[in-house]
């Protein structure tokens, strides 16, 4: 079990040292460090979003006097060899394997590029992760044990669901859905009361506080899920097909083998109901109009976790009846080149340049970006630009008005919210390209120029209209307007676009001031 715990600190360390000192991983920039250096004037806000990860590497750095920074990222390795010894222990204790064939699962499990895209940046998932994985061996030892009338089972099962539930939204749906069916199958009381509190106080929190799902919208969820009206929808069916196949296509053969040949009424029984749940909601695409609501996208990185465990099951089972392998060290000779395909395939993931196309999902970029990064080494843009990212926004807070207005794409937003100095604002360039309200897909960067051009022409310039001329006042007329390009120029052809006060090897930035309601 420490063994497992290694490997996975091991793994996920390594790409932090790569791209050290920059963070990896899309929410942790957008999302989990603005929030924790900002914990203490944003807490009220955070209670309402899961909190108990990001309260947890606070409270820890404020305790013990570590930097913020630092508790995060030892946070993130310590995160992933934990999670790494559940997976262990459901090998051992539920799929009741050896103590190093255990290992061996533990390792194709983690290695899995599903797997470790959770480990990227889904840091509060992972946590519950750890959470409802122990719940589930809870749920098997106290069904061996036959101790579901002990006070103390009771008491700990409802503390690790506390903790699975009040840490994601996605696991504590799901822990409460497995707890209901468990309930049923084992006819257990104490779990059917469990869930229902757990059930009851879910539907308080959506009718209450949620503020980000379609349950909290002011129209009825059915018609949310199925009025074209409400699509929403990021990427197509066929982006989320290939996603499927480009990360599990492998493991198909071997997971439905091991699926077929277990028995429904066993321990696997522990496995299955959480992989089948996540399977359904995975693909919600195929038969609801709206699945964006419902991010199937997340759930088939859930589902990955224990379709990995049936299929190296699976193979096992292949090897053991179907190659006819009776020597015991060709057999053993199999499976070490088996996992070492898997391990070196995973391991490129986590050390490779972005941009580099060497795995199934980077072949097929165009279809699988919207979940999945090209390697480990990203954040919201690529970890080699960051130290540009941070000199840009260094030159904005030296050489810009304290009140000036900054524009640039809401994949940064995170870095701004870090280091912007206040009272300077950070604008969305999306919301001038996106002026109907119709939902950005996030494919691209700024390069939609021409439309941009004219909503921020109807921004800075306000009074002109169809009887107003281009002389008309501008807007907030001493205050500085500013717009950030990436990587390409992409405005370089536009003549709204021409006074470029500072420019580096991948941004430039634009001044917008003064003479935009004239150009």
């Amino acid at each position: 079990m420490l063994v497992a715990f290694g490997i996975g600190c091991l793994i996920r360390s390594v790409p932090l040292a790569i791209s050290y000192p920059y963070p990896i991983g899309y929410d942790a920039v957008n999302y989990y460090l603005p929030n924790l250096y900002h914990f203490e004037s944003n807490w009220l806000k955070l209670v309402t979003e899961f909190p108990i990860y990001i309260a947890t590497v606070y409270i820890f750095s404020f305790i013990f006097s570590f930097d913020v920074y630092y508790s995060f990222l030892a946070s993130n390795v310590i995160l992933y060899g934990l999670f790494s010894m559940t997976i262990y222990l459901l090998s051992n204790k539920v799929l009741n394997q050896s103590l190093k064939m255990s290992l061996s699962f533990t390792v194709f499990a983690i290695f899995q590029f599903g797997t470790l895209r959770i480990s990227w940046d889904l840091f509060r998932d992972l946590f519950s992760l750890i959470m409802f994985n122990i719940f589930l061996l809870l749920v098997n030892h106290l069904n061996k044990k036959n101790a579901w009338n002990r006070f103390i089972s009771v008491l700990t099962v409802f503390s690790i669901s506390v903790l699975t539930v009040f840490s994601d939204r996605m696991i504590g749906m799901l822990l409460i859905s497995v707890s209901f069916i468990f309930s049923i199958i084992y006819k257990q009381k104490y779990l059917f009361m469990i869930n229902a509190f757990f059930a009851s106080s879910f539907l308080f929190y959506f009718l209450t506080f949620d503020r980000v799902t379609f349950v909290s919208a002011n129209v009825n969820f059915v018609d949310m899920l199925l009025n074209p009206l409400y699509d929403r929808n990021t990427f197509s069916n066929v982006d989320i097909s290939i996603l499927f196949l480009s990360l599990y296509g492998p493991l198909i053969p071997f997971f439905a083998y091991g699926f077929v040949y277990t028995k429904l009424k066993d321990s696997f029984l522990i496995i299955k109901i959480p992989l089948l749940i996540s399977l359904l909601l995975s693909f919600t695409w195929v038969f609801i109009p709206n699945y964006g609501y419902l991010v199937p996208e997340r759930w088939l990185l859930i589902f990955g976790i224990y379709m990995s465990l049936i299929a190296i099951y699976g193979f096992l089972l292949i090897v053991d009846s179907s190659l006819g392998l009776k020597n015991k060290s060709t057999k053993k000779g199999v499976i070490f080149l088996f996992l070492l395909a898997f391990v070196v395939y995973g391991s490129l993931f986590t050390v490779m340049p972005y941009g580099v196309t060497y795995s199934l999902p980077s072949f097929f970029n165009e279809n699988t970006e919207f979940v999945f990064p090209l390697s480990m080494l990203f954040n919201t843009l690529d970890v080699k630009d960051t130290p540009e990212m941070i000199k840009l926004i260094d030159w904005i807070n030296s050489n810009t008005a304290n009140d000036s207005i900054v524009i640039g794409t809401q994949h940064w937003k995170g870095w701004f919210s870090l280091f912007l100095d206040s009272p300077r604002k950070y604008l969305y360039a999306e919301d001038f390209d996106n002026r109907g309200g119709n939902p950005y897909n996030g494919k691209a960067l700024l390069n939609y120029s021409d439309i941009l051009e004219k909503n921020l022409a109807l921004y800075l310039c306000p009074n002109i209209d169809n009887s107003a001329g281009l002389n008309s006042s501008p807007r907030n007329i001493n205050t500085s307007h500013y717009l950030i390009d990436y990587n390409n120029n992409v405005y370089a052809d536009n003549h709204f676009f021409q006074h470029i006060d500072y420019k580096s090897k991948k941004f430039s930035i634009y001044n917008l001031t003064g003479y935009a309601c004239n150009s």
